[in-house]
Parts: structure tokens; C-alpha cells; sequence
């Protein structure tokens, strides 16, 4: 999507305009929710934790940290769950990097924390980061063998244990 007045060729040039960090950029994937008001086309009534009853988007968006920039966005349907079609999303973002341009690492918020988007990472090889659900038994996990808690700001303690989800097979995750 080119930003209002410029072709998308014009914004291909200005992203390459920007330099490629030699240890590569950070892809940050998040999601947001629109409100709309009137009857715009694709809104529809679903989450919308700010106007409850109002039909909204919900986008997809795609950050290069270290650049300030957007590689990528989807406009949805209100109704669209935060990691439907994030695999995909994600691969035509990649595809987006031009050329001499690549990622050292992808940080995703816990909406895209599923099996699918875990097993292309893994097979993308790039480190990965996602903020994990904080379920009754990541939490039962954390009061059991978490035993030592390291401050590292005012109110904010750091720790680190392994975790294995059911059904996933690789034994390296860490939170």
C-alpha cells in the first residue's frame, strides 16, 4: 500500500533509499482494530474493545524497526481473528524486502502465537520472538521451577525456564 499521493513504485524507491543495517532488520508484526462509522466496504461488527456494537477492520501490519517504516499491511474484516492469514501475510512481506535488504529477527504480539506460524518460523531460520499467552498452565509452570527472579527495572523482574507446548516438537523455546 503506497502512502496517499505516491504510487507504489515511488514508495519502493524511497524504501530503497534506505540503508540495510548489515545485521539485517526487524520485522515487527502487529495488528490493530479500525472503528468505523457509515457503511465502509469489509467492516463488519466483531472484536472492537473501544466502540463495543460498531463494525470495524481489523489490519495487519508489518514494521521494519530499525527503519521506522511499514513494509506491509491487510485491511480486514472486523471479524478476522488477529492470526488468521498471518503465514501468508508474512511471506508477502518478505518478498517486499528488496533486494540487498533481510531480517535478523521477527517479534509478533501474542494474537499470532499458533502452531502455524511457529512451524514457518522454525523453518525460516530467522530468530523469532512472540509474546506467548499467559495461560493457567504457563503460570503454574512459572510459580514451580521458576526460582530465580532477577530485577531489571522499578517493579519489573526477569526470569528464564523452558517450556514445552503440547503437540509442539521442538524443544528449544524459552520464556
Amino acid at each position: 500500500m503506497a502512502p496517499p499521493g505516491r504510487s507504489f513504485a515511488e514508495s519502493q524507491v524511497t524504501f530503497a533509499r534506505v540503508p540495510a543495517p548489515h545485521w539485517g532488520h526487524t520485522l515487527d508484526l502487529d495488528s490493530t482494530i479500525f472503528v468505523r462509522y457509515g457503511t465502509q466496504e469489509g467492516s463488519r461488527k466483531g472484536y472492537n474493545p473501544k466502540k463495543r456494537g460498531h463494525p470495524s477492520h481489523h489490519q495487519l501490519l508489518a514494521f521494519l524497526a530499525e527503519a521506522k517504516m511499514v513494509l506491509h499491511v491487510w485491511l480486514r474484516s472486523g471479524t478476522t481473528g488477529t492470526g488468521r492469514g498471518v503465514v501468508a501475510f508474512l511471506k508477502e512481506a518478505l518478498a517486499l524486502l528488496p533486494q540487498g535488504h533481510h531480517l535478523d529477527a521477527i517479534r509478533a504480539v501474542s494474537g499470532f502465537c499458533h502452531n502455524e506460524l511457529l512451524w514457518f518460523l522454525e523453518r525460516l531460520e530467522i530468530p523469532y520472538a512472540l509474546a506467548g499467552r499467559f495461560t493457567s498452565s504457563v503460570q503454574k509452570l512459572l510459580v514451580s521451577q521458576v526460582k530465580e527472579w532477577r530485577p531489571f527495572g522499578p517493579g519489573l523482574d526477569v526470569a528464564e525456564t523452558t517450556y514445552q507446548a503440547l503437540g509442539w516438537p521442538f524443544h528449544d523455546d524459552w520464556f
